[in-house]
């Protein structure tokens, strides 16, 4: 069992497994999202500039997410 697992970056998206949490983190080129914590129904999303990290409540609402 791996406890931490990265796919490689697409369309500057890469998607991770740590500890039984998943979700993707995202690299902007061009637009800031500010700084911040989103709360939506499959997310939870922290900004932190050109850079966000989401983090999965429900995988099985995206069980095919980016592959």
């Amino acid at each position: 069992m791996k406890i931490i697992k990265f796919t490689p970056f697409i369309n500057t998206r890469s998607r991770f497994y740590v500890l039984g949490f998943t979700g993707f983190i995202a690299k902007r080129k061009y637009k800031s999202r500010g700084f911040g914590i989103e709360k939506q129904k499959t997310f939870t999303q922290l900004h932190l500039g050109k850079l966000s990290i989401a983090i999965e409540k429900r995988a099985r609402w995206t069980w095919n997410f980016a592959g």
